[in-house]
């Protein structure tokens, strides 16, 4: 996940860097909303960072793939010579 850091948009500044078009047809909308275009804008900002955050932390599987994770969460497979080899060294670093 990133997240990008930047200076926080003013309204009047976010207005500078649409298109004609696009100012346009988001003076549009508000006014069929019966809002501020301002108003308007971070409504619609609020909904899409949702969708955004909603999308990027729900992991979303099959049905078969979900029923091989319960498989494996219930029925473990016996360590392998790697992950004996990492507990070992676990131990011997981090419990003394």
């Amino acid at each position: 996940m990133s997240i990008h850091a930047a200076e926080p948009l003013s309204i009047e500044a976010l207005s500078t860097e649409m298109t004609a078009l696009v100012r346009a047809k988001v003076e549009e909308a508000a006014a069929w909303r019966g809002v501020p275009v301002a108003s308007f804008v971070i409504e619609a900002a609020a909904k899409a960072a949702d969708e955004v955050i909603e999308h990027e932390r729900i992991i979303q599987l099959s049905r078969a793939d979900a029923e091989q994770i319960i498989n494996l969460l219930d029925n473990p497979p016996e360590p392998n010579a790697a992950l004996r080899k990492a507990a070992e060294t676990h131990q011997r670093l981090i419990r003394g």
